[in-house]
């Protein structure tokens, strides 16, 4: 084995007590502090743990008063046009940094602050960029100051907490970041459709109670959060159009502008606006650039007032926020936007938070129009029941157009504590080749309430959306793998008609599956951080999803084989603790950029603290398809056009164990998979030109021989067989795919057939009547490849046998 590599970092950072190395994408954290440092910086943040409280609720007072004398509106409109100039050009979320993260606090926690606090009289003060800057320095020092108290609160619980638990205490402190910072729960092109489909059921009620049907509510939605995307920058640009088209003609009409005074000259303008028809669009126009049509939402949408007025707080209307004996005004308690993202003034309503339109909004219709008709709370639940586990298995059948759903699915396990067979359901069980989901599906809410304020209750909703499912899955695969065939039912009547019958021998790969509606996998994709809070997670890899996930992989993955390959890779990473990312869509990016991305994270040697920006090009291509925006390409990884074409006839035959197939040439690294198609290109070219059958090999862990063959040719397929296990002893592959390719007259491939060999498989007796034919394969190897490239002595032989050439062809010739 060579010598480990000593690799540099790109970049270095001294971060006070930590340092920080960048590799690549890849962020490593080293902590600076020997034992003894570490506990005197815990002294010392538990010390200040008091000025740290103390400061915190002197922020938030200040910024209280600063709020309250200035028109609400000004200030909201002042925070969305920050927001705006700092997001400018940035689609992901990786490219934001701390200044972007606060423009955006500086819409939601200044709303907030608006509809807790009584006004002052005096709230028509005009607001001054000297009065902004204060205002925005003291939110940017708050947030700041609660990264503090997250850590000196940790300390302090270490020290006075006898049960005090690391890890939990961990996750307790990254809920709590989450809570206020996490924005954004959907690609803002998949928001119309999961809430037309998650809110059709109901649609008959929403004509009842507001006389629009659920679609023309979320089309509504949608009229307000475009009027917050695209009004602006819109009507900029329709004002510099009428400008140039205005100039033309006046141009055109007048011989010397020269002797035009300039009153004649905005005189002659208004003429031509007048006669052009522009009178009326440049005066909306002014008031979204200059006023507040733009928030309005009267003006960009029909929503009833009965709806409006759900949605929305007056100012100083909200009691909850202040008053919390602990947290009265911090961003860590329940934030009164989640609730109701409009503010209501003389009359009017207005929105400014396009991220607080969707985010929340689910929960926030179901819980209005239960209010409003209390006997429909029922229907709701049913309803909710039915399309959250019908439209989850409509995205995994679009993502899986072939695979075989049952659902639900009922069968018989052992119940421990009583000692008898009991009926258990399971949501889904999805059968795709060798690859099994059991799919446990929850439609329940999320708790309102933030951690910081209320974590048992923010515990409970974790357990029932997420550990319970999955303990519900993992009890279906523990039935399966103590049985020898699992029955499958339709129902737990007395009529039940079985399904069918599978077994564990059955499935490669066995993925228990939990599916929210609520945008969980923020947390549970850190699924390995709960085991604090139950005993009864999962041991088995296990893949937590949201509805906004699955879309996403819809949308994604052009093949259900490459999808299923990616699958693997996953399963691969629950089981690493080389590695912890933030979000599930992080392990797409790693996957799209890395394939094996969990041996590259290994390859570092160490836990890797953060992977930065791997999902951007996701976000770019989802947030860019919103947009209309160029030079966005959907992320992929670089697979040659040969391998579709094989998959599709795969898919087509659905030969038992196809996507194992798949999933060995998607193994191969990018210049291997391209080697891979001159080669079957180069075979068949031979064929047709020169009627040649020679094979083509490549060597290494996973191996790969290759035949190709006319239609109207015979192949004798146990000689191809043959012929690659001889290579297989050889080289002593762990894995070797024979591909025998069939060609059609115009050299077009119309068939594959395929044979898998494992080494473990390999019989003494097999290897024994193989050894002759193997050794001639290797002979000629090295016959041919020495021609090109002589060996040195310790380099491996060229015939593939993984020896150095000294122990093997060149002791041999010698001999």
């Amino acid at each position: 084995m060579g010598k480990e590599k000593n690799i540099e970092p790109d970049e270095y950072y001294d971060a006070g007590p930590i340092d920080i190395a960048r590799f690549g994408k890849v962020l490593i954290y080293k902590s600076k502090l020997d034992e003894e440092g570490l506990k005197k910086f815990k002294e010392n943040l538990i010390k200040s743990y008091p000025e740290i409280i103390a400061e915190v609720n002197e922020l938030v007072q200040d910024i209280k008063e600063l709020v309250i004398k200035f028109d609400s509106l000004q200030l909201l409109k002042r925070g969305y046009l920050e927001n705006a100039y700092q997001s400018e050009g940035k689609i992901s979320e990786s490219a934001h940094n701390e200044v972007d993260v606060i423009s955006r606090r500086m819409i939601d926690y200044i709303q907030n602050v608006i509809v807790s606090a009584e006004l002052s009289e005096k709230n028509h003060v005009e607001l001054k960029e000297e009065d902004w800057n204060e205002i925005y320095g003291k939110v940017l020092k708050l947030y700041r100051r609660l990264g503090t108290y997250f850590l000196a609160s940790s300390a302090k619980r270490e020290a006075n907490d006898e049960a005090f638990n690391k890890k939990k205490d961990l996750f307790y402190t990254k809920a709590q970041s989450y809570w206020i910072h996490v924005r954004g729960e959907y690609y803002l092109t998949h928001q119309e459709e999961i809430f037309k489909n998650l809110l059709k059921p109901h649609s008959q009620k929403f004509k009842e109670l507001f006389g629009i049907s659920s679609d023309e509510y979320i089309d509504n939605l949608c009229l307000i959060r475009d009027s917050l995307i695209f009004g602006i920058g819109k009507s900029i640009q329709f004002m510099e159009n009428v400008r140039e088209k205005s100039l033309k003609i006046l141009e055109e009409d007048s011989k010397n502008l020269t002797d035009l005074s300039s009153d004649e000259i905005i005189s002659k303008l208004n003429q031509i606006a007048t006669q052009q028809g522009w009178i009326e669009d440049i005066e909306k126009s002014n008031q979204k650039i200059f006023g507040f049509s733009v928030f309005d939402v009267e003006k960009n949408s029909s929503l009833p007032k009965e709806l409006l007025d759900s949605f929305s707080w007056e100012n100083g209307e909200c009691n909850y926020f202040y008053d919390h004996d602990e947290f009265g005004g911090w961003p860590i308690n329940f934030q009164p936007i989640f609730e109701k993202p409009f503010l209501k003034k003389d009359d009017k309503y207005y929105c400014f938070d396009v991220y607080a339109l969707f985010d929340n909004n689910y929960r926030t219709i179901q819980k209005v129009i239960c209010n409003l008709d209390p006997d429909y709370r029922e229907d709701w639940n049913k309803k909710q029941k039915i399309v959250s586990e019908e439209y989850p298995l409509k995205l995994i059948k679009d993502i899986l157009p072939e695979a075989e759903i049952y659902s639900p699915a009922y069968y018989y396990f052992s119940h421990e504590e009583e000692g008898k067979k009991k009926v258990a359901e399971t949501d889904a069980v999805i059968i795709y080749d060798k690859h099994l989901f059991v799919v446990e599906i929850k439609a329940g809410a999320f708790t309102y309430m933030p951690p910081s304020v209320d974590f048992d209750s923010f515990i409970n909703s974790i357990e029932n959306l997420l550990f319970r499912p999955l303990e519900q899955a993992d009890r279906f695969f523990r039935s399966l793998k103590e049985k020898d065939e699992l029955i499958l039912f339709d129902s737990n009547s007395s009529k039940k008609k079985e399904l069918t019958r599978i077994s564990s021998d059955d499935f490669r790969i066995i993925t228990p599956t939990a599916i929210t509606i609520d945008h969980l996998t923020d947390l549970a994709v850190k699924i390995e951080e709960l085991t604090p809070f139950s005993n009864k997670l999962p041991t088995n890899p296990v893949w937590p999803l949201s509805i906004s996930d699955l879309i996403a992989y819809r949308d994604l993955f052009d093949s259900p084989l490459q999808f299923l390959h990616y699958i693997e890779q996953r399963h691969k990473a629950f089981k690493s603790e080389a590695f912890s990312v933030e979000d599930e869509l992080d392990h797409v990016g790693l996957y799209l950029d890395h394939n094996h991305y969990v041996e590259y994270a290994e390859s570092f040697g160490q836990k890797i603290n953060h992977f930065e920006g791997y999902r951007k090009k996701i976000d770019e291509y989802f947030d860019g398809t919103f947009y209309g925006l160029d030079g966005f390409d959907k992320p992929a990884q670089k697979i040659p056009d040969i391998y579709f074409r094989i998959f599709k006839i795969l898919r087509n035959k659905r030969p038992k164990s196809f996507s194992h197939v798949s999933s060995i040439l998607l193994d191969f690294s990018t210049e291997v998979k391209f080697k891979i198609e001159e080669s079957i290109e180069y075979l068949i070219e031979n064929k047709i030109n020169e009627n040649k059958s020679d094979p083509f090999t490549i060597l290494g862990d996973y191996g790969l021989t290759l035949f190709c063959f006319r239609e109207d040719e015979y192949c004798n397929k146990k000689n191809c067989q043959e012929h690659a296990l001889a290579t297989q002893i050889q080289s002593y592959d762990i894995l070797r795919l024979l591909l025998i390719i069939t060609i059609n007259k115009k050299g077009d491939i119309s068939d594959i057939d395929f044979s898998i060999f494992d080494r473990k498989d390999l019989t003494r007796s097999k290897i024994d009547q193989l050894s002759e034919k193997a050794q001639k394969i290797a002979d000629r190897r090295f016959i041919k490849m020495a021609k090109e490239i002589k060996p040195g002595r310790n380099d491996y032989c060229p015939c593939g046998s993984g020896k150095k050439y000294k122990k093997c062809h060149l002791r041999r010739y010698n001999q």
